[in-house]
């Protein structure tokens, strides 16, 4: 029996014109003649688009379903102006085409011309650093005190410690990020074996939230800048900040982080920075974590609990990353890490 090819489309002529080339006689297959010629399999190369067919999902996935081939031809441009949206699949007809091309493919491996390289949510896959080396390094994770606001790059604490370290080290950090966030970034890092990996635990009443603009916001209670973005209430955000959730998503994310540097025997310490006394508390019997306490500075407000301020007045200074640099350490040594 003759193959069965259909050359699947926009509605425009470069379908017919790449179907005819390679075929002489191959007839457009429309929503008039599609149930004789599939059953007929008459011509062999038959050309068609979406806008051609039933507006019917299951009609459509039957037709290209009874084909032996399918050949893929996108048009220079879709009759709709658009491309495909990889957030947004169906909002175009480049989208709904190569999705019932990518039904086909995944059943019957038969749909030539067609790669799926150009779908990409790079933007949410985006990670904040890489390894620097192959040999071992160190690894920073954590939210805006992690990150260095306030103080110049080389007086954070992260970068102290890779001089006194002298190991390479990347920052998996942004300010405002949460537990959630931070930990995705360390579980899909090229972290490896003998890494040190340093995560600053912020509290756990933050999490991330996807925007219009396809970046992520970070939303705490101190970046109520993000509520128009994201489009929630004063009281919705109040309520999805204080909510139970929050702490169970930190928690998870916490062990699914220690778990992971476990099984690659990467070593892991879990600097508890400015958690809540519930978090700390429920993390107290993890081996990898220890709370920072300077009896000293002592306070209930966050900025008076530094032994110094930065340039922006909120975030610690010189002083106190040094203090937390020098604390790491000891953490460090005492583990038998370095």
């Amino acid at each position: 029996m003759t193959a069965f090819t259909i050359f699947l489309g926009d509605t425009g002529s470069e379908v017919a014109v790449a179907a005819r080339k390679h075929h002489s006689t191959a007839i457009l297959l429309d929503h008039k003649n599609w149930p004789t010629v599939i059953a007929d399999r008459t011509p062999s190369v038959v050309y068609t688009a979406l806008g051609d067919l039933p507006n019917d999902s299951q009609t459509i996935y039957k037709i290209l379903d009874s084909a032996d081939q399918i050949v893929y031809c996108p048009p220079q441009q879709w009759s709709d102006n658009k491309t495909i949206d990889p957030y947004d699949i169906t909002d175009s007809i480049q989208g709904n085409t190569e999705w019932f091309l990518f039904l086909i493919n995944n059943q019957k491996h038969n749909v030539s011309n067609f790669d799926l390289a150009h779908v990409s949510c790079s933007e949410a896959l985006q990670l904040q650093d890489t390894r620097k080396t192959n040999n071992r390094q160190l690894w920073l994770a954590g939210c805006s005190i992690t990150h260095g606001i306030g103080v110049d790059s080389d007086q954070r604490y992260g970068e102290i410690l890779a001089r006194q370290l002298d190991l390479p080290v990347a920052f998996l950090t942004a300010p405002g990020s949460s537990i959630p966030w931070v930990a995705d970034q360390i579980l899909r890092s090229d972290i490896q074996a003998n890494d040190i990996v340093v995560w600053g635990i912020t509290d756990e009443n933050r999490f991330c939230y996807w925007q219009y603009n396809n970046t992520v916001g970070h939303v705490n209670s101190a970046h109520r800048k993000w509520q128009p973005k994201i489009n929630f209430s004063e009281r919705t955000l109040d309520k999805l900040l204080t909510d139970g959730n929050c702490f169970y998503q930190a928690l998870i994310h916490i062990h699914q982080v220690v778990n992971f540097c476990k099984k690659i025997n990467a070593q892991l310490l879990l600097f508890g920075i400015f958690e809540s006394s519930t978090l700390s508390l429920n993390l107290a019997t993890l081996d990898p974590y220890t709370h920072y306490h300077n009896p000293a500075t002592h306070s209930d407000n966050r900025s008076k609990s530094f032994i110094d301020l930065g340039s922006d007045q909120s975030h610690p200074g010189p002083k106190q990353h040094q203090h937390y640099a020098d604390f790491c350490i000891k953490e460090l040594q005492h583990r038998q890490y370095i």
